[in-house]
């Protein structure tokens, strides 16, 4: 499987590790079915997830950092086309 949100997920797996039933697989497979351009156009959502997802894990959330994150992983996919 490839995409953005493939990308975003290695990216994240380098601080956060995936656990069971936190959606975190379903995730992925919406942004890569997205594509880059849906994903930009649906940043807010992507970042609603990520900040959802540190509040339940008790981890702090940094938005321009998320940002960063979410920027990388849909330039990463492009360049992967």
């Amino acid at each position: 499987m490839s995409g953005p949100g493939s990308e975003l997920h290695n990216i994240l797996s380098y601080f956060v590790r995936t656990t069971s039933g936190c959606g975190c697989v379903d995730k992925v497979k919406i942004m890569n079915d997205w594509g880059p351009d849906l994903c930009e156009a649906n940043r807010t959502i992507i970042l609603s997830w990520l900040r959802k997802s540190a509040r339940e894990r008790g981890l702090p959330f940094f938005e321009p950092l998320a940002n960063l994150a979410i920027s990388r992983a849909i330039k990463k996919s492009r360049e992967n086309k």
